[in-house]
């Protein structure tokens, strides 16, 4: 996580410094409520969100876990594409039942003391194998054609052409890059984010959500804002 938001090597980028470790809380937030949706579950049954974890608890079923399993998947596979792999979201979970939440272990299920510890266990185990359940023939195969952003080292076909105010040196920003050079200038004045479905240049994108950063109250809630 720190090598992705300390991915700045000119000063021009600097701005994009703050939106990085604002984007990463983002993606956290984003990520909780998608798996709340996902389980149609409400936010009670988020325990805590921050600091770049999250845990929640919801019904022990096959059908919970197949959904986990998909949306960790889904996740990965973003953080894979849209940053080269310095992202990476790890997923665990441990089996309870109601004896658990009254402190109480059995062969089947730990208590709830016990069940942190074994989460962390198996979440450590998880970072050891990082981007996992992508693995395929394709995933070995060289990166698109393109030029590398002189800031995250992407290789990408869209790229913008900017010059550092200190310099004078010209380089490559991908549209990623820009993004959080543009959250960077806007976070300081920033009361109200805006989720909106539809895609906007400059804006901060996790998946299929787009993010604006305002001043002001939007004029009309696209779906839901902070």
């Amino acid at each position: 996580m720190q090598d992705f938001i300390y991915t700045v090597s000119y000063r021009a980028a600097l701005r994009g410094l703050r939106a990085r470790s604002f984007y990463v809380e983002l993606l956290l937030e984003h990520i909780a409520r998608s798996l709340l949706q996902a389980l149609n579950l409400s936010r009670a049954n988020l325990l805590f969100c921050g600091g770049g974890n999250l845990y929640l608890v919801a019904p022990n079923t096959e059908e919970t876990k197949e959904t986990l399993k998909r949306r960790r998947k889904e996740f990965n596979h973003f953080l894979l594409e849209e940053h080269n792999g310095k992202l990476f979201f790890a997923m665990a979970w441990v089996e309870l039942n109601g004896d658990s939440f009254l402190g109480k272990s059995t062969d089947s299920c730990p208590s709830v003391g016990e069940a942190w510890e074994e989460v962390r266990l198996l979440l450590e185990e998880e970072k050891g194998r990082r981007f996992h359940d992508l693995l395929n023939p394709s995933f070995f195969e060289p990166q698109g054609r393109g030029n590398l952003c002189d800031i995250c080292q992407k290789v990408t076909e869209r790229f913008h052409q900017e010059t550092d105010p200190e310099t004078g040196e010209g380089f490559l920003i991908c549209p990623v890059c820009r993004s959080f050079a543009e959250a960077g200038r806007k976070l300081p004045k920033t009361e109200f984010i805006e989720i909106s479905p539809q895609r906007e240049p400059g804006a901060l994108i996790i998946e299929d959500k787009t993010y604006r950063l305002l001043e002001k109250p939007p004029k009309a809630s696209t779906e839901e804002d902070y």
